[in-house]
């Protein structure tokens, strides 16, 4: 509110002079509750209401070591995590949207977590030849406990407890509790530090899934080599240093899915047909849940050179993410969710998804001398993403999302400008938009020509259609098509920054960037219109605007 209110408007009420005004009884200025304010003032509004905030955090952990023979070790680790915060928010009944009335609301929330971990390790040197291995298990908790009560009619002033507030207004409470549990296995070899190898095999268990599908296993492998190490690289002095490393593997995410994603819950407290406290249907039980899993393939090059003054990394990586969650429409007989008779849906392993990629980075040391230091580093990530697979394999206008097209894509209405002749914005109508076509039975994509001549139509009644040049625009976007206007990935994004050290004094600086990509600034666009009600900040771009038609 305080950002969108219009500065011209101020505090304190002024009389036809221009004088502020003052409370004869008081002596305190009058607040400008008049014209475009309503009754109300944002500033005052700010100093009657009042906020209140406290938490309590304790986190702690412990761990232990035990030196075992044969070059074992054991490890025990535990940690532990509680939060206590309450809050409490009074909405004055002088002035605002409680004016008259008064609220107090006092929220509650409990956050705890707990983590205990095993881990035994065993290393061993065989002349050049070096050997270990891991063994982990883990388990993991969390939980909370939220709570919200809301009470109105304040009754006696500055008294800010729920006995001075007459009349309940609403309250809530959720709680959540998650578990997962971890094996891991990993073991790792490398010769003379020269070449390294690495294989880990780990099954992940989680409460969000049904028993049966509960457990996931997955893997990964890697090498690398530090070139620099061979013979043939010795002549060349210049370079300092020299890896090449490749990994393939798989991780699994559960983390898309709620903590309760395979049962069937319920809203309790609906109010339906006259009666309340109705327990209605808020997720159907879904089949077979089970992990989001990601599949990638990295490939790098890592080096020094000059005497350690440049270094760089150039780094590929192609990450498949399988199995992705979505939500996908259920028949109607299976029940409405709430009391909004919209079509239920269902959570299902379906998705396909792909992000392909490069990350580079070099640094360069400009000067450095015994007591000095100065250098610059930059680094650039490059990314297409593509969804590979949907739900049926049928894209999903409603929710942007098309087969063989970014995640990231901005599918929506396409603005041409301004009419000429009435100042009004045109949209165009797109007959070939995405929105009016379907999928028949077997899986055919239709396009559905009535529904665009519907929308013609239905423009056309309501004094919302323009045809320029036999083309159709519309006014009102609720008859337009839409249409994909471009990707919110960047070409590029990364930093940049520099350091300079002098003698154990450091500064340093750092800056972000990102090139390409297209997004929807909504504070620019809601400062780019005007209502004849409510009075809020302009753009001074509003000054460039259409004026009247041309002559």
């Amino acid at each position: 509110n305080v950002i969108n209110t219009a500065p011209v408007y101020p505090y304190y009420l002024h009389d036809a002079t221009g004088a502020v005004v003052y409370d004869p009884a008081t002596g305190e200025p009058v607040w400008n509750t008049e014209q475009y304010n309503k009754g109300s003032n944002v500033a005052w509004t700010m100093r009657l209401d009042k906020k209140n905030y406290a938490s309590t955090t304790i986190d702690g952990s412990i761990y232990g070591t035990a030196i075992i023979p044969y070059g074992f070790e054991l490890t025990l680790r535990g940690s532990m995590y509680r939060r206590k915060q309450t809050a409490s928010e009074y909405m004055n009944n002088t002035a605002g949207s409680q004016a008259g009335i008064g609220l107090l609301s006092q929220d509650f929330g409990t956050y705890k977590s707990h983590t205990f971990m095993q881990q035994l390790t065993w290393n061993q040197d065989y002349g050049k030849n070096h050997v270990d291995v891991l063994l982990d298990h883990e388990n993991y908790q969390y939980g909370y406990d939220l709570g919200n009560m809301v009470k109105r009619g304040q009754i006696l002033p500055d008294i800010l407890a729920f006995p001075n507030f007459d009349t309940y207004y609403s309250d809530n409470q959720q709680i959540r509790m998650r578990r997962t549990e971890s094996y891991l296995g990993r073991a790792r070899y490398n010769w003379d530090q020269k070449y390294f190898a690495e294989a880990s095999v780990r099954r992940d268990g989680t409460s969000r899934f049904a028993k049966d599908k509960r457990w996931g296993t997955f893997w990964s492998v890697g090498a690398s080599w530090i070139i620099t190490k061979e013979k043939f690289m010795q002549s060349l002095n210049w370079v300092n240093f020299l890896k090449l490393r490749a990994a393939y593997g798989s991780v699994g995410n559960d983390a898309s899915a709620g903590a309760y994603a395979y049962r069937a819950l319920y809203n309790f407290g609906w109010a339906i047909a006259g009666s309340s406290n109705i327990l209605v249907p808020s997720q159907l039980a879904p089949d077979h849940l089970k992990w989001e899993s990601t599949k990638t393939l990295d490939v790098a090059l890592e080096g020094s050179l000059f005497n350690d003054r440049f270094n760089f990394s150039i780094g590929y990586y192609n990450k498949r993410n399988t199995d992705l969650l979505f939500w996908v429409s259920a028949p109607y007989s299976a029940g409405a969710m709430g009391n909004t008779g919209s079509a239920p849906q269902t959570l299902a392993n379906i998705g396909t998804m792909q992000n392909i990629g490069w990350e580079l980075a070099f640094g360069v040391d400009i000067i450095r001398t015994r007591d000095f230091k100065w250098n610059f580093n930059i680094d650039a990530s490059f990314l297409k993403n593509k969804i590979i697979k949907l739900p049926k394999n049928q894209d999903i206008p409603g929710d942007g999302l098309f087969q063989g097209k970014s995640l990231y894509e901005q599918y929506t209405y396409e603005w041409a400008g301004v009419d000429q002749l009435t100042g009004q914005s045109l949209y165009c109508m797109n007959p070939d938009s995405p929105d009016y076509y379907s999928y028949d039975d077997n899986n055919n994509l239709v396009y559905n020509e009535d529904e665009y001549l519907y929308n013609v139509a239905q423009a056309e009644r309501n004094g919302a259609l323009v045809e320029i040049n036999g083309q159709y625009y519309t006014t009102n976007r609720a008859y337009a098509g839409r249409k994909i206007m471009g990707t919110s990935l960047p070409t590029v994004y990364g930093s940049f920054g520099t350091n300079l050290s002098w003698k154990g004094i450091n500064l340093g600086l750092l800056f972000t960037y990102s090139l390409g990509g297209k997004r929807y600034d909504s504070l620019y666009g809601g400062m780019m219109g005007m209502s004849s009600t409510v009075v809020a900040a302009l753009h001074k771009d509003l000054l460039n605007s259409w004026t009247s038609a041309p002559e």
